[in-house]
């Protein structure tokens, strides 16, 4: 301002009076308008805070607890860290499930192996049993039909009968219940109803009985009395009974065969096997007494010559032990009757008293078979 005020001076003598008021009236009004304006501008211009608070970022930012921010940032935090713990179990459950389904499938392939290895082992049994299921009729054999009593004075009177089977094939077998057709006597069919009492389940290469029980009505109860009388007592016929072997639905299938029962049996049957089974023990010890009795009889001429003073050589009585005792004795028998006894030796006291043994015990053992019932 000193600098525009000297300078109006200095030109102001050179310019006339009346320009010269003019142009220093327009000079102070141009000044004084400047300094308005400048202290106008000074006057509007916000602070820094108010500028800051003003610009529209500033009126965007809510008025939030520093607390509750922290407060939240370490909730973030600590999800955070549950969930890197739950990942890490994850991956360590995923790799234990790795593990099983590894030890899984090893142990399918060695079950796999396993039952290759049993195929090849049992290829035969597979077509042996495949070959049974054409025909298993031929392979479940009735052994026997058998009459076990009867019960005239019950409610409702009845007859028993059993059926042995012998299951010769390689399957579990069963007998259906049910049974058609009928049993007859004196050719007359008896009515009654009839039914299993015991059928088993025959496993393989066994054995199983069939109980079957006949109801009988009054007149059937004097029927069978009456042939009960006869010598060879009632015969029943069982050629129009039918009993079938119960389908078979695994592989190999096979159909339901009916077994083959015999055409008629006694009921003295039973009688007559027990005679036959009494003579033909009675034939075997027969037979063991006369075997005895020529051991016995070597070793009485052996004690005969130790009694006239001529012992017999040592190689007679081997020859005696080893033609007469081997030859004619069961080596079973054989091992009872030389328990305890001593060995052979040369002298002729000690050789003499072994006989003496042997005979003792031969005549024991021939006074067992006999008294035997």
């Amino acid at each position: 301002m000193t600098a525009v005020a000297t300078l109006v001076v200095k030109y102001a003598s050179t310019i006339p009076p009346d320009v010269g008021l003019i142009i220093c009236l327009f000079i102070v009004a141009l000044v004084f308008f400047g300094l308005q304006r400048f202290i106008d501008r000074r006057r509007n211009r916000p602070s820094s805070k108010e500028t800051v608070e003003s610009t529209p970022e500033a009126e965007q930012i809510p008025d939030v607890n520093i607390e509750e921010l922290r407060g939240r940032i370490k909730e973030l935090e600590d999800g955070k860290a549950a969930d890197a713990r739950t990942i890490e179990q994850q991956r360590t459950q995923i790799g234990q499930l790795q593990h099983d389904a590894q030890t899984h499938s090893m142990r399918a392939e060695f079950r796999d192996r396993q039952l290759e290895t049993l195929k090849t082992q049992y290829e035969w049994l597979h077509e042996m049993a495949e070959e049974q299921a054409k025909d298993i009729s031929k392979y479940v054999v009735v052994e026997q039909v058998r009459f076990c009593y009867h019960e005239f004075i019950a409610p409702i009177p009845y007859l028993i009968f059993a059926v042995d089977i012998r299951n010769k094939s390689v399957f579990d077998i069963t007998i259906e219940d049910e049974m058609k057709g009928h049993i007859r006597i004196a050719g007359e069919r008896l009515h009654g109803e009839k039914e299993l009492v015991h059928n088993p389940k025959i496993p393989p290469s066994d054995k199983g009985t069939l109980t079957i029980k006949q109801r009988l009505g009054s007149v059937e109860v004097e029927l069978v009395k009456g042939c009960e009388k006869e010598y060879l007592g009632a015969f029943y016929y069982f050629d129009k009974l039918e009993i079938m072997i119960a389908a078979r639905t695994e592989i190999p299938r096979f159909e339901r065969p009916p077994l083959q029962l015999p055409e008629h049996i006694s009921s003295k049957d039973n009688e007559i096997a027990q005679l036959k089974n009494e003579l033909a023990s009675l034939h075997r010890r027969s037979e063991t007494i006369v075997r005895l009795n020529l051991a016995l009889g070597g070793a009485y001429t052996l004690a005969n010559l130790f009694e006239a003073g001529e012992p017999p050589s040592k190689e007679r009585i081997e020859h005696w032990f080893n033609s007469t005792l081997r030859g004619h004795i069961h080596p079973d028998e054989l091992e009872a009757l030389c328990e305890g006894l001593p060995e052979l030796t040369d002298s002729p006291v000690e050789q003499r008293d072994l006989i003496e043994k042997y005979c003792f015990k031969l005549r024991r053992r021939i006074a067992e078979e006999r008294h035997k019932q």
